[in-house]
């Protein structure tokens, strides 16, 4: 197992719960797993693995989380791929394999002259952030924001965009936790877009400390990215179970 795998998806799933209790629905985490029985935020999972061997708590929150039936498709985040969870009723959403980017690693890109990294503070510029995400994933409004205004207080959690005349052209988070930073909800910008990821990554040091930079992406993508850093360091998949 790579040195930073874990340190990944204990930082992922420590911001499923915190992008989850910003809504009110605290979770639980134990040594295997972090679970939510309430109603997670739209594109989050239910279950986070923290262990790659299945396990009877596994077995027993599963049982839980399908009795409780907290929403018509809920989810699993198989954090190592490893779990035979089609024979339990899920199936699979997407794959995708986690990143690393070492911290010693230089950037080496200067930012645009004509634009600026703007840290989302106020309300009003973390709802403008967060439809230029969901529109630039045609993510369709269901009126209810993901990120819940509370996000703002964390000083673990940092939203950037790149703003140029006056608009948000790309954007991302960045969370600390684990001894890593995560970056994660990328819009209009992709790990080979070096050029425009950089000053974010910058930006997200000077805010939170110089840490390996980790997220999970689709592999193509990683490849791509390969010759500014970026190293696969595992794979993951996302199940669904259709109550």
């Amino acid at each position: 197992m790579h040195a930073l795998l874990l340190a990944s998806v204990k930082n992922n799933a420590s911001w499923c719960e915190t992008v989850s209790a910003g809504q009110g629905h605290l979770g639980k985490t134990t040594d295997k797993l972090w679970y939510n029985t309430g109603q997670v935020p739209m594109y989050y999972p239910n279950l986070v693995t923290l262990d790659p061997q299945l396990c009877a708590e596994y077995d027993q929150v599963i049982a839980q989380l399908s009795a409780l039936d907290p929403q018509p498709n809920w989810g699993i985040k198989d954090s190592f791929a490893s779990l035979p969870l089609d024979s339990k009723g899920f199936f699979e959403h997407f794959s995708a394999s986690w990143f690393s980017r070492s911290e010693q690693l230089a950037l080496g890109v200067q930012q645009d002259s004509d634009s600026e990294i703007l840290v989302i503070k106020t309300v009003a510029q973390l709802q403008q952030w967060e439809r230029a995400w969901s529109g630039s994933q045609n993510i369709s409004s269901t009126g209810t924001a993901i990120f819940a205004d509370q996000l703002l207080q964390q000083d673990r959690v940092v939203f950037l965009a790149t703003l140029k005349n006056n608009k948000l052209i790309n954007g991302m988070i960045a969370f600390s936790d684990s001894g890593v930073i995560s970056i994660s909800n990328l819009f209009s910008l992709e790990l080979s877009d070096f050029s425009l990821l950089a000053p974010l990554i910058e930006r997200s040091w000077q805010l939170l400390g110089r840490q390996a930079i980790v997220g999970y992406d689709d592999p193509q993508q990683i490849i791509k990215a390969k010759d500014y850093g970026f190293n696969s360091i595992g794979d993951l998949t996302v199940w669904l179970k259709n109550a």
